[in-house]
């Protein structure tokens, strides 16, 4: 759970490649300087989205719509949060962008500001979260607990 990652490749165009709920939900929090400063990501240029479930239901069909998604925005780098699906695609995806992969898994959560305080090396995470009137529902999360933490804020939780 470190963010110095960023601060390294901050010269680099960075992609994410994952779920599209929760990509939309980072796109959204990336509109606010304080999570852009927090997170020290500048500008991500591409969201490559995938689906929630079923993702390695058709392997070749995932792989192809990535690589034409990313042709359209070629990035230096991406980040993949990607289930086991990303076994699959990972070595083609940079072999045939010429790009580096780096899988983040539950960083993406974090990213999103929904990563559970109980998950492991994550308990110093503050998690960023957009004001809204209804729930998130449908958005994978990774414990019973992170339910509730995502509901209702907590000391390490900024309302945006």
């Amino acid at each position: 759970a470190n963010r110095d990652i960023f601060s390294i490749v901050k010269d680099k165009k960075i992609g994410l490649i994952g779920s599209i709920k929760k990509l939309n939900m980072i796109s959204e929090l990336m509109n606010h300087k304080q999570y852009r400063d927090y997170t020290k990501l500048s500008e991500i240029q591409s969201y490559i989205g995938i689906p929630t479930i079923g993702a390695c239901d058709y392997p070749n069909k995932l792989l192809n719509d990535i690589i034409k998604k990313a042709a359209k925005n070629p990035c230096d780098i991406y980040f993949v949060a990607a289930g086991i699906s990303k076994i699959y695609f990972m070595s083609e995806l940079r072999d045939k962008l010429n790009c580096i992969v780096i899988d983040i898994g539950s960083g993406m959560d974090a990213l999103a500001g929904i990563i559970p305080k109980d998950r492991q090396c994550f308990g110093k995470w503050v998690n960023y979260k957009i004001q809204r009137n209804g729930s998130d529902s449908g958005v994978d999360v990774l414990s019973t607990h992170s339910k509730r933490l995502y509901k209702y804020k907590t000391s390490k939780d900024v309302i945006l």
